[in-house]
């Protein structure tokens, strides 16, 4: 999968899902979930400007953006 793949793969689960199934974990799960074997720094990367992207699509006083700027970068 490649790094674009996953970018895609991540922003759609948060754009998407309802807010109380957005924890840093489920994030994580869909790293996992198709077996990825990125380096840790390059994941953190990828996470981090998934991150940025859904809280510009979001409403920064809405319960899913809250949701998300609480997920830990590191």
């Amino acid at each position: 999968m490649s790094s674009s793949e996953i970018f895609n793969k991540i922003l759609n689960f948060l754009h998407n899902s309802p807010s109380d199934h957005i924890t840093a974990f489920s994030v994580i799960f869909q790293l996992i979930e198709y077996d990825t074997w990125y380096p840790k720094e390059e994941l953190r990367e990828i996470i981090h400007n998934v991150i940025n992207k859904v809280k510009n699509l979001e409403q920064q006083n809405s319960e899913k953006y809250l949701k998300i700027v609480d997920i830990p970068l590191k």
